[in-house]
């Protein structure tokens, strides 16, 4: 066995070194030292003992993966050589998914490409452009917005679609088209998310009548949360068809506003949106409504007509809807019965004319002498609150003073009842703390309770018929207390004032 060992080893020896046979790498000689120059073996004088054993060095060329590589070996000690193919490697292949092309980009089919060359099979698809389709332009209106005419596309989501905002045409003030006004010039607003505005102050402005309209190009839709809390000043405002909603405390005590339109487009009325609008003789609610705020109208108690053209039931004296109806002395879905007169209001209800206000500035006042020629009453809290009057001289057209008629007339100093009043409502000169004298006709044969309460300056009732009058609880009694003295004007000062003031008085 090692025998055979060692002849295979020799075997695959001689198989590295290949003998050059007749191109022969033969020994050399030149110093003729008995040495080949070559391979530095020895031999015999003037006899080759063998030829020289090539040894070889080796060039490689790298095959691709479709070209064949080659490697070629060199003898260094001739010029003997020869050559190996190394076989082509082929393409090792990457898959490829398709893309599809858009309008506007290009796709291609499914491909391949080789991880070691350039190899690839891709083929582009051109972008086919847009399947246009043309839509045509529509104008803008005081309401609704237009457009340019316009493109888009069958295929992708391209739009050349340009927006054209809501229009007016303002002349004097108002659009031309949809007749709002313009906004008075001042107040405040914030904008809605589709354009529209709010408006949420009275800001900068000083007006006292006020219109709510066109703003910036758009339309107001809703009026703001307290947006005129406490303007007491504001006389007269003006709410156009575009509004839809009347906020929160909107108009809270706007003691000045007289009257309130309530247009067709607003269909909600917040919490305490007019309380204590104490001016406030007349309101329409429009057809729209469906929702009228806690306490929204609650002591506005000179609201004598509620013009109902919606479909809540508001009727004469109901604290419900936000007390609009509890002032009321006429509830009716038709136009105004309310008259100006010079400065004075009036109504005429069931026959019955009535002075409802005064809203001129004079401190001392003569009422009017009669209304449409007949007689009025002076109808409850008439003139509340009208701090700055000091006289007021009533005529024999009138037959009777409201409750609460002259409350808290605190400069009144001087009043005139004529012979034609028949009766005085309760509370009607609450804490006229300026009037020292005041005369009782023989026409009255009524005096409500607290009448004259308050009145810390009356020092002399005259009653021209002191005699037969009575007192009691009941409103509704027929009998009563009888009150004597009344013939000395200090004494009839004493009892209307504190000794029976909480009285109700009758005579007869």
């Amino acid at each position: 066995m090692k025998r055979f060992l060692i002849f295979l080893a020799f075997t695959l020896s001689l198989l590295a070194l290949v003998s050059c046979g007749d191109k022969a790498c033969q020994h050399r000689d030149a110093d003729d030292n008995s040495l080949c120059d070559k391979c530095g073996e020895s031999y015999t004088d003037g006899k080759d003992i063998e030829n020289c054993q090539h040894i070889y060095l080796s060039t490689v060329t790298d095959p691709t993966c479709e070209e064949v590589g080659t490697k070629t070996f060199s003898c260094s000690l001739c010029e003997y050589s020869y050559t190996e193919i190394i076989a082509a490697l082929g393409h090792d292949y990457i898959d490829h998914e398709a893309q599809e092309g858009t309008c506007t980009s290009i796709g291609w089919e499914a491909y391949q490409t080789c991880s070691r060359c350039d190899y690839s099979t891709y083929e582009e698809i051109a972008a086919p452009g847009h399947n246009y389709i043309d839509h045509e332009a529509k104008e803008a209106t005081c309401f609704e917005k237009g457009w340019e005419a316009y493109q888009t596309c069958s295929r992708c989501d391209y739009n050349s679609y340009v927006e054209l905002p809501v229009r007016h045409k303002i002349e004097n003030g108002y659009c031309t088209e949809c007749k709002l006004p313009e906004s008075t010039p001042g107040l405040k607003y914030s904008k809605n998310a589709d354009g529209t505005y709010t408006v949420t102050g009275i800001g900068d402005c000083q007006e006292t009548s006020i219109s709510i309209g066109i703003y910036n190009g758009s339309i107001v839709t809703s009026i703001g949360w307290s947006a005129f809390y406490g303007c007491s000043s504001l006389t007269s405002i003006t709410i156009p068809d575009s509004v839809t909603s009347i906020g929160g405390y909107a108009f809270c005590d706007c003691t000045s506003l007289t009257s309130v339109t309530i247009p067709d487009s607003v269909t909600s009325i917040g919490d305490l949106a007019f309380n204590g609008c104490s001016s406030l003789t007349s309101v329409t609610i429009g057809n729209s409504v469906t929702s009228i705020g806690e306490d929204a109208f609650f002591w506005c108690y000179k609201l004598v007509e509620v013009i109902n053209k919606s479909s809540l039931n508001i009727t004469k004296g109901n604290f419900e809807y936000g007390y609009i109806g509890d002032y009321a002395l006429y509830v009716h879905n038709g136009e105004s019965k309310i008259v100006t007169v010079g400065d004075y209001l009036f109504i005429t209800y069931e026959n019955v004319n009535y002075l409802l206000g005064y809203t001129g500035t004079a401190t001392d006042i003569t009422l009017p002498e009669s209304y449409n020629g007949d007689t009025y009453k002076i109808y409850k809290d008439a003139f509340y609150n009208c701090d700055s009057l000091t006289s007021v001289t009533i005529p024999n057209s009138v037959t009777s003073i409201g409750d609460w008629a002259f409350a808290y007339c605190d400069s009144l100093t001087s009043v005139t009842i004529p012979d034609s009043v028949t009766s005085i409502g309760y509370l009607a000169f609450l804490e006229c703390r300026s009037l020292t004298s005041v005369t009782i006709p023989n026409s009255v044969t009524s005096i409500g309770y607290l009448a004259f309460y308050g009145c810390d300056s009356l020092a002399s009732v005259t009653f021209e018929n002191p005699d037969g009058w009575w007192y009691t609880e009941d409103s509704s009694a027929t009998s009563g207390t009888s009150i004597s003295g009344l013939s000395n004007t200090s004494t009839a000062a004493k009892y209307l004032t504190s000794t029976y003031y909480k009285y109700y008085w009758r005579r007869g």
